[in-house]
């Protein structure tokens, strides 16, 4: 069962790929993440004036992950839709969720190389301290935010099936990402009315629980990676959901293979 859940994770990352050369390959996993983390590391020291951004540059490494659990995760039925295979694969007789979570399992590894190597980008260019923070703890945050990452995707790529266009719905997802995770700004500069979203969406906990290894007092490390779990088993349950229901409405409206 692991052997043919782990060969068809591989199989649908080489589909992804496959096509791009070992050259593009890398400079697609260190200089894109390089000049994003610049750009807001940047934006960031002059917006606050603050010589120290470290905790800018913790927000913005785990902002990284959220391309690949938004616009990958979140787009495997578009791309079965675009092959012209998702019919196929709705009408088999696997559980189709578990399939797409096994399909995102390499995606998921891909998600945690991209926040390492935001910290090694950080480290290398913005003198960030990670030779004075717990490597454990800190592995352990980023552990927790590629499960909460994992979630996420699968919960919007669930509408996928319902959704011809998804384009515009995958950039309002990452936009919700960064502007309530606390990554870019803090969650306490939002209005009021608005700083409940940050309490529900993910990875906002794994960049909290990490920015406190740069200060003494880390007593809430463990409550915020729990809490961050839990967020991530809540998102995997109203993903499973979303994908019965959607599966259901696009049965009962024929538009499984509807651009």
């Amino acid at each position: 069962m692991m052997g043919r859940i782990f060969r068809q994770a591989f199989l649908s990352y080489k589909a992804m790929y496959s096509y791009v050369n070992p050259t593009v390959f890398f400079l697609m996993m260190i200089l894109n993440p390089t000049l994003q983390l610049a750009f807001f590391a940047f934006m960031v020291k002059f917006a606050y004036g603050s010589k120290d951004i470290s905790p800018w540059i913790i927000g913005n490494a785990f902002l990284l992950a959220s391309s690949n659990a938004i616009f990958i995760i979140g787009t495997l039925a578009v791309d079965e839709r675009r092959a012209g295979t998702l019919m196929v694969v709705m009408g088999s007789p696997v559980n189709k969720f578990r399939l797409f979570i096994s399909r995102s399992m390499f995606h998921i590894i891909d998600i945690g190389i991209r926040v390492v190597i935001g910290f090694v980008i950080g480290t290398l260019f913005f003198d960030f301290p990670i030779s004075e923070i717990s490597i454990f703890k800190l592995f352990l945050s980023i552990g927790s935010g590629m499960l909460s990452g994992l979630g996420f995707g699968l919960l919007i790529g669930s509408f996928a099936l319902i959704i011809t266009d998804m384009n515009m719905f995958l950039n309002t997802m990452e936009q919700v990402l960064i502007l309530f995770t606390g990554a870019v700004f803090s969650v306490s500069k939002l209005p009021t009315e608005l700083r409940w979203i940050s309490e529900i969406v993910p990875l906002r906990r794994s960049i909290e629980a990490s920015r406190l290894l740069l200060g003494i007092d880390q007593s809430n490390f463990y409550h915020l990676i729990g809490d961050e779990i839990l967020i991530s088993m809540i998102m995997m349950i109203l993903g499973y959901i979303a994908f019965e229901i959607c599966s259901y409405l696009a049965r009962k409206n024929a538009s499984i293979d509807l651009y």
